[in-house]
């Protein structure tokens, strides 16, 4: 299905009163079933009350649509496929509650060998840890040496977090004619924050609306490597502030732990 989001208001507006569905009907409609899913709709208890929502996409464009059913707040996102739409509707909400959006993604160059622009580069010791974040997961992006100290912190909603356990495997298969031979194992972990300001932490702030994107493989100036890469995207720098370049195994496992965590 094809929309917009002057029809997905329409449609919030019908929801809302008896035009579609009686009082019964609805109370079924966001009945959960099987963990929070209902009836077509993710339902979640929030501080403003019940909350439905559901993402898509289609070639070119991801959306999200949320709605307060207690609350007579609706937010509906559309936009470019590299963008994250759920983070943009959090910071939509939070604009409408007058407060600022906590960072989806930081960055921590503290102790790594950073270059005059905000680059630095972990080579095959990089690890990853994966935790269940609200009805979401967290990504820690660790070192990988002694101090433990996380580099990328990212909380990734739901339906983000759900695409990248379906996305990665398709990735890693998509990239086997590229792999002719063996690959570097481990996880290359490549940051750059030259277009993003510090806070009061120290840390590099990256915007709620870029994205995480499975590659089947990681091209640049240098040339092809095959190994499947996960990309944070910023599409309004124009800029990948995050470049995670693993071997298929890793990839596979980290798509696993993200399924397990949304469990």
């Amino acid at each position: 299905m094809l929309t917009n989001v002057h029809d997905l208001l329409a449609w919030d507006r019908a929801l809302r009163g008896d035009l579609i569905l009686d009082a019964v009907a609805r109370a079924k409609l966001y009945r959960v079933d099987k963990g929070d899913y209902a009836l077509g709709w993710f339902v979640e208890r929030t501080p403003e009350g019940k909350r439905v929502h559901h993402s898509g996409g289609t070639r070119g464009f991801r959306a999200e649509f949320s709605r307060d059913l207690e609350e007579d707040v609706v937010v509906a996102v559309i936009t470019n496929e590299r963008n994250d739409p759920v983070g943009l509707a959090k910071e939509l909400r939070a604009l409408l509650a007058g407060r600022a959006a906590a960072p989806a993604t930081t960055i921590n160059l503290r102790g790594l060998d950073a270059s005059s622009s905000g680059m630095a580069e972990i080579k095959g010791s990089a690890a990853v840890v994966v935790a269940k974040d609200g009805t979401g997961v967290k990504l820690r992006v660790l070192r990988g040496d002694a101090s433990g100290d996380a580099v990328v912190e990212s909380v990734v909603q739901r339906e983000t977090a759900m695409m990248l356990a379906h996305e990665l495997p398709i990735a890693v298969k998509w990239g086997e004619k590229s792999r002719k031979g063996p690959v570097a194992k481990g996880i290359d972990l490549v940051v750059a924050t030259s277009p993003y300001s510090k806070n009061a932490g120290g840390l590099f702030e990256v915007p709620g609306d870029a994205g995480w994107m499975p590659y089947p493989s990681y091209r640049s100036s240098e040339g092809e490597d095959p190994r499947p890469t996960l990309v944070l995207v910023d599409e309004s720098e124009g800029f990948w502030p995050v470049i995670l370049k693993m071997d298929p195994d890793a990839a596979l496992d980290l798509a696993a732990r993200i399924e397990a965590a949304l469990k």
